[in-house]
């Protein structure tokens, strides 16, 4: 097995208030973002994904885009 990248997956209650935090450092920036969950990226550093916990109401990120809800498993 080959590691490529390592990532963190964080549950936040606000996803706004998170994206803004995390991209508004030097070289960070949204590389994906739906409903509910974004990743973002730095490069030469570890990847983050933050998630929106099931069931939560609070605001979405700015950037987030309307696309199938999140399914727990």
């Amino acid at each position: 097995m080959h590691i490529f990248s390592p990532a963190v997956s964080l549950n936040v209650a606000d996803m706004a208030a998170s994206g803004n935090f995390f991209t508004a450092h030097p070289d960070s920036y949204e590389s994906v973002a739906a409903t509910g969950f974004m990743a973002l990226t730095r490069p030469g550093s570890t990847d983050m994904v933050a998630r929106q916990p099931p069931g939560s109401t609070t605001a979405q990120h700015p950037g987030s885009t309307s696309m199938s809800p999140q399914r727990s498993f």
